[in-house]
């Protein structure tokens, strides 16, 4: 893999070479090829100071010149790449004020955050460069950061929330050092943007761990610092959070909803405060407002008469949604008098029965076509009673036994 890759990127090192450059493939991208991943970014570092990168291709764009990155544009596709450099002071816990390029791969690869991102992999060579131990830290699935954990937080707050995302991400574990340098840091997590923060959430929640991810987030006392609350004593946060685990074809805004659940008063206020898009909340507070639903209903509950609050989404996904729910005992920890029929929930989330409208066999044309008749507000309600029905005898969902039924629906055209 490694070798191929090398030779598809050759139209971007060889300009450097012709110069006598150097320019290496760092980061991340080294990190998921020797976890056997293909990278989704790719990001370079090289001795070529800014101005002179930018005279080795015909387009470029000075994507952040202050701190010596340019990124190359070779057809469609853009390369970030930086020249060495050693920071400044950070303000802001986020950024610094000022770099100083320095000729030395070893020197640049110290500013780095965690160990198993301060790989680096020369071009094109393919040698592995790794001062700090990385290769060991991958082997052992360990996140660590490079030198003095609590400098490495306090220049840059969000190295927090990323220790927790890669560990979610990669199933590592975090070095005790780093572990407590991230407790004891974790107010600077107000320093932060709200739009920094959302992002880094949303990748943990989307994790393949998003429970390991949460748990981690929840053990370094950064949930308070987020303005969310830890539920009761009598909630276990430790069997959600396996759930979580294991219900991971879950929609991440199921996962959201799930937590928001559990943590959060008021979801849609949070949820804008930490700059969710409106399309984001939409989808997040509908399943919230499904559960409410089902705890104020007065009466048994059956999943077909959630179909309309639902809306014509992935059925699935609502099924593994309010299973982590019950499994979770949300709905034993509050007051409601309704019950839910389970077993029904677990068959519709398993199963490909019927669910919506479209999955009947009888349409609405063909239903005027028999009765003879126009459309009107009549046939919408008997679309929908039929709906109703076929989800508790999915095995009525024939033409012939649809319109026998129809026959004894009391809704007249």
């Amino acid at each position: 893999m490694i070798k191929k890759l090398i030779e598809s990127l050759k139209p971007l090192y060889q300009p450097f070479l012709e110069k006598k450059y150097e320019i290496y493939l760092v980061g991340g991208a080294v990190r998921d090829l020797l976890l056997g991943n293909i990278p989704k970014d790719f990001d370079f570092t090289t001795n070529a100071p800014p101005e002179t990168v930018q005279k080795l291709f015909r387009r470029t764009i000075p994507t952040g010149l202050k701190h010596g990155t340019i990124t190359v544009m070779l057809g469609s596709v853009g390369y970030e790449v930086t020249t060495f450099r050693t920071d400044g002071e950070y303000e802001g816990h986020r950024k610094p004020k000022d770099v100083v390029y320095t000729p030395s791969i070893e020197e640049d690869l110290k500013r780095r955050d965690f160990t198993i991102n301060g790989l680096a992999l020369s071009l094109p060579a393919g040698e592995i460069i790794d001062f700090h131990q990385g290769i060991s830290d991958l082997e052992n699935r360990i996140i660590k950061s490079i030198g003095n954990p609590a400098k490495r937080f306090q220049e840059d707050a969000l190295r927090i929330l990323r220790a927790c995302r890669f560990a979610a991400k990669l199933g590592f574990y975090i070095e005790s050092a780093t572990w407590t340098a991230m407790k004891e840091m974790s107010s600077d997590i107000s320093f932060l943007s709200r739009e920094r923060v959302h992002d880094e959430l949303n990748k943990t929640v989307n994790s393949p761990r998003p429970g390991y991810g949460w748990e981690l987030l929840r053990k370094s006392e950064i949930l308070p610092q987020l303005k969310l609350k830890l539920p009761g004593e009598n909630f276990k946060p430790g069997d959600l959070e396996s759930l979580l685990n294991n219900h991971v074809q879950l929609l991440l805004p199921s996962r959201w909803a799930i937590l928001l659940l559990f943590y959060c008063d008021q979801p849609e206020t949070w949820l804008k405060a930490l700059t969710f898009s409106n399309y984001e909340i939409k989808e997040i507070l509908q399943r919230v407002n499904l559960v409410k639903h089902l705890i104020n209903s007065k009466f048994p509950v059956n999943p077909g008469e959630m179909v309309f609050i639902w809306g014509d989404r992935d059925w699935k996904d609502a099924g593994e949604f309010i299973l982590t729910l019950m499994e979770a005992g949300y709905f034993k920890t509050q007051e409601t008098t309704s019950t839910i029929d389970f077993e029904s929930w677990k068959r519709k989330a398993d199963s490909s029965e019927p669910v919506f409208i479209r999955d009947l066999a009888l349409q609405g044309v063909e239903i005027m076509a028999y009765l003879n008749k126009s459309g009107g507000p009549w046939l919408g309600e008997l679309l929908e009673e039929l709906q109703r029905t076929v989800w508790l005898n999915p095995e009525i969902n024939t033409k012939d036994l649809l319109k026998e039924l129809i026959g004894k629906i009391n809704i007249k055209p």
